[in-house]
């Protein structure tokens, strides 16, 4: 490790080749899929070559690489969770529009939508585009000049606003 600190490239293929398989093997049992073990793995190493001037030398050159992985590994995890988090908000952004917009179906403008009078201009500017106009986040961000997750918050926000006025009555 030390001549590897010093630059020397050999040094690190021989760490490669003493402590690789220990890497993967460690992913393979606790990460499902091969695309997601092969990135991980790559990251241990990135991260391990990047760091090679802080290693401490009073530990093993193995339980350093099983800390890097560890952390790489939670890193992984954690990121998956939000991923899936996130796209399960989506889609359940998605299926309530979805229900919003079939019973709004059969109003010709945004001034038959019931509460509409109530809202501002902005959200009834969302809510025609994205609802009647069957308009992209991104067209609607455009024209308003919002970012699209702005857009979303609004229209999220609005429908929850007219659902609950609709229940109200």
């Amino acid at each position: 490790m030390r001549a590897y600190q010093k630059g020397d490239s050999s040094a690190f293929e021989e760490i490669y080749a003493r402590y690789s398989a220990n890497v993967m093997a460690f992913l393979k049992k606790r990460v499902a899929l091969r695309p997601d073990q092969e990135e991980i793995f790559q990251r241990v190493f990135l991260k391990f070559h990047r760091s090679r001037h802080g290693y401490n030398a009073q530990y093993p050159v193995l339980q350093w690489l099983y800390v890097i992985t560890k952390s790489e590994l939670l890193d992984h995890l954690k990121s998956q969770s939000l991923k899936s988090r996130l796209e399960d908000d989506l889609e359940q952004e998605t299926v309530s529009q979805r229900q919003v917009s079939r019973s709004l179906n059969s109003m010709s403008t945004v001034r038959e939508i019931t509460g509409i009078e109530e809202l501002d201009s902005i959200q009834r500017e969302v809510i025609s585009m994205r609802i009647l106009e069957d308009a992209s986040f991104s067209d609607i961000a455009l024209k308003l000049k919002k970012s699209e997750a702005n857009v979303r918050q609004i229209l999220s926000r609005t429908l929850k606003k007219l659902r609950s006025r609709r229940e109200d009555k």
